[in-house]
């Protein structure tokens, strides 16, 4: 955290409202994985500082900002209109274009819409060749990991997970190792490979001791959670569910809630701890509701219609899945109204 306490000296000390706006970006930035709130207000501060102007490149970094943080709190629509603000102010700013199109793939991820999704990570990685901005390929890298896994290409999942790690490494970039490892993990628990699950958690716990960065201390423990229901050690799972689950609602981390919840609920289903999981269900559907998680809702019918179909109740299974169709073009059509 000191590079953001050299940021916040360097700005009391400006009078240019340009500079100033400038900066507040910076610090706006700094605090991703950190602290959603000071990511939004300073980028308040920057919308602020550049009120007189009508567009400008520091405005579009701002909205580009305030998107990442609805994002990452799960806020669909939101984000998507700030990311639209950001691109029409970008276009000659390629660096807050890469992280548009950055946003864009995560989501077309979320969404399932792989083909899209696969499409503005290359984008983004393009504009990080030509433009030769190295920091910005870990989360490319990331991103494209994500995809990967999410498609059963877990060799090639890997590949871009470490080739992020070693990348974020080198940069010491430490804030970033964090979500690789999540990544990492859950791409080992995809694979059934739990042997290295559980080194990749432990080599995360160490990271996040060393380092100072605790954002992904929450999300930790849920994988550990869902690790321990293959062992069927239910109590072990269950206090690392809860104690995980009780720091991310706590910071509000409603994309890494919505992550533990479909890990864990999906583990569950695979093994076929039906009765357990309709507690997780339940539970599941309230914190959509108090977090206002809208991309999460199209994951929760499927994932339902599948909890129904291994009941044979076809009635309900029919029902969810017309619920997860109609909410999924729903959120689609949001998303590619603008992109």
């Amino acid at each position: 955290m000191n590079d953001i306490r050299f940021l916040r000296n360097e700005l009391s000390e400006l009078s240019d409202n340009i500079k100033k706006a400038e900066k507040c970006n910076e610090i706006s930035r700094n605090y991703l994985y950190r602290n959603l709130d000071l990511v939004e207000h300073y980028a308040h501060l920057a919308l602020n500082h550049m009120a007189e102007y009508d567009e400008h490149i520091e405005k579009g970094k701002a909205f580009q900002n305030l998107g990442a943080a609805c994002f990452l709190r799960q806020d669909f629509t939101d984000g998507v209109n700030y990311y639209h603000e950001a691109s029409l102010m970008a276009q000659n700013d390629p660096l807050t274009l890469l992280r548009i199109y950055l946003g864009i793939g995560i989501n077309f991820t979320l969404l399932e819409c792989y083909r899209d999704a696969i499409k503005y990570e290359e984008m983004a990685l393009s504009l990080a060749i030509k433009h030769n901005y190295i920091t910005e390929k870990v989360p490319i890298f990331n991103n494209l990991g994500r995809i990967y896994s999410q498609l059963g290409e877990f060799e090639l999942a890997n590949h871009y997970y470490y080739s992020g790690v070693q990348l974020a490494n080198e940069l010491e970039a430490w804030s970033r190792l964090g979500y690789l490892y999540v990544g990492l993990a859950r791409n080992a628990l995809f694979s059934k490979d739990l042997t290295n699950m559980e080194k990749i958690l432990l080599k995360m716990e160490e990271s996040m001791e060393k380092h100072g960065e605790i954002w992904f201390l929450g999300i930790n423990k849920t994988l550990w959670a869902t690790y321990y229901l293959h062992f069927d050690n239910f109590e072990l799972s269950k206090s690392n569910f809860d104690i995980g689950m009780s720091i991310l609602k706590e910071e509000e981390q409603a994309h890494y809630i919505f992550i533990a919840y479909c890990d864990y609920l999906n583990t569950l289903l695979e093994l076929n701890h039906l009765s357990y999981s309709k507690l997780y269900f339940f539970d599941f559907y309230q914190t959509l509701e108090t977090f206002s998680i809208e991309t999460g809702y199209p994951t929760y019918y499927k994932m339902k219609a599948n909890y129904y179909s291994r009941l044979n109740d076809i009635k309900n299974f029919n029902e969810f899945n017309m619920a997860y169709q109609t909410k999924h073009e729903a959120l689609c059509q949001i998303i590619k109204k603008y992109f």
